[in-house]
């Protein structure tokens, strides 16, 4: 289970998660909500993840992606909000990643 903090009144503010275990996995801003401007993810040793650039809800730009190792990591390719993202397990990383389109800044889940 992944703890969120978050500060601000109606979900407007930073957002900090953490894996279960307490090290830090992220951080956001959102507003409304919806997440905005630069989301930074990190692998569980610390080491950065991927950096997402969002604006009202919608994801439009992959900024950066590293393996465990800081290594350039496939995560999709993104432009203006459309194409697709890949998602990878930081916690497991025996499980496969999970491709997903990406239509004007929609992620659609898989159902």
């Amino acid at each position: 289970m992944n703890r969120t903090v978050f500060g601000g009144a109606y979900n407007t503010g930073t957002w900090y998660y953490y894996y279960s275990d307490g090290n830090f996995m992220g951080q956001g801003e959102q507003r409304g909500g919806k997440p905005t401007g630069l989301w930074k993810w990190y692998h569980k040793n610390g080491q950065p993840y991927t950096e997402r650039l969002y604006e009202n809800g919608k994801v439009l730009e992959i900024k950066s992606c590293f393996d465990k190792g800081g290594k350039s990591l496939d995560c999709g390719k993104l432009e203006n909000g459309n194409g697709y993202i890949i998602f990878h397990d930081v916690e497991d990383y025996k499980n496969p990643p999970n491709k997903l389109e990406v239509k004007d800044g929609d992620i659609k889940w898989n159902e």
